[in-house]
Protein backbone atom coordinates (compact mmCIF):
# COMPACT_ATOMS: atom_id res chain seq x y z
CA UNK A 1 0.00 0.00 0.00
CA UNK A 2 1.29 3.16 -1.03
CA UNK A 3 1.20 5.68 2.04
CA UNK A 4 -0.24 9.50 1.31
CA UNK A 5 -2.18 8.83 -1.11
CA UNK A 6 -6.06 9.03 -1.57
CA UNK A 7 -8.29 6.12 -3.02
CA UNK A 8 -8.80 8.29 -5.95
CA UNK A 9 -4.98 8.78 -6.93
CA UNK A 10 -4.70 5.14 -6.05
CA UNK A 11 -7.29 4.37 -9.08
CA UNK A 12 -5.86 6.36 -11.36
CA UNK A 13 -2.37 5.17 -11.16
CA UNK A 14 -4.35 1.53 -11.24
CA UNK A 15 -5.95 2.24 -14.52
CA UNK A 16 -2.58 4.17 -15.80
CA UNK A 17 -0.61 1.18 -15.26
CA UNK A 18 -3.30 -1.20 -17.28
CA UNK A 19 -2.89 0.74 -19.76
CA UNK A 20 0.45 0.36 -20.30
CA UNK A 21 0.29 -3.31 -19.43
CA UNK A 22 -2.06 -3.59 -22.44
CA UNK A 23 0.02 -1.36 -24.95
CA UNK A 24 3.08 -3.45 -23.56
CA UNK A 25 2.00 -6.84 -24.02
CA UNK A 26 -0.31 -6.10 -27.63
CA UNK A 27 1.34 -8.06 -30.52
CA UNK A 28 2.60 -4.88 -31.79
CA UNK A 29 4.95 -3.60 -29.53
CA UNK A 30 6.69 -7.00 -29.19
CA UNK A 31 6.96 -6.93 -33.48
CA UNK A 32 8.54 -3.22 -32.58
CA UNK A 33 10.61 -4.43 -30.03
CA UNK A 34 11.70 -7.46 -32.32
CA UNK A 35 12.63 -5.57 -35.31
CA UNK A 36 14.64 -3.65 -32.96
CA UNK A 37 16.41 -6.36 -31.02
CA UNK A 38 16.84 -9.07 -33.33
CA UNK A 39 18.99 -6.74 -35.62
CA UNK A 40 21.30 -5.27 -33.43
CA UNK A 41 21.57 -7.83 -30.52
CA UNK A 42 21.10 -11.18 -32.67
CA UNK A 43 17.79 -11.78 -30.06
CA UNK A 44 14.47 -12.94 -31.59
CA UNK A 45 12.02 -11.86 -28.98
CA UNK A 46 8.69 -12.40 -31.09
CA UNK A 47 7.12 -14.51 -34.38
CA UNK A 48 6.38 -12.21 -37.28
CA UNK A 49 2.75 -12.29 -36.02
CA UNK A 50 3.73 -10.37 -32.98
CA UNK A 51 3.74 -13.64 -30.66
CA UNK A 52 6.15 -13.28 -27.98
CA UNK A 53 8.92 -16.30 -26.60
CA UNK A 54 10.18 -16.70 -23.29
CA UNK A 55 13.00 -13.89 -23.96
CA UNK A 56 10.19 -11.37 -24.90
CA UNK A 57 8.09 -11.78 -22.34
CA UNK A 58 11.10 -11.13 -19.92
CA UNK A 59 12.16 -8.36 -21.53
CA UNK A 60 9.04 -6.96 -21.58
CA UNK A 61 8.11 -7.57 -18.02
CA UNK A 62 11.48 -5.96 -16.96
CA UNK A 63 10.48 -2.73 -18.87
CA UNK A 64 6.75 -3.06 -17.07
CA UNK A 65 8.66 -3.30 -13.81
CA UNK A 66 10.79 -0.76 -14.67
CA UNK A 67 8.00 1.86 -15.75
CA UNK A 68 6.52 0.95 -12.70
CA UNK A 69 8.84 1.88 -9.93
CA UNK A 70 9.64 5.06 -12.06
CA UNK A 71 5.28 5.98 -11.03
CA UNK A 72 5.64 4.95 -8.20
CA UNK A 73 8.95 6.80 -7.16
Amino acid sequence: CVDGMDNQTKWIISVILALIASLLYSPFFFSLLDAGFRPTFGIKLASPSGCPNFAGLILVTIIYLLIVRLILL
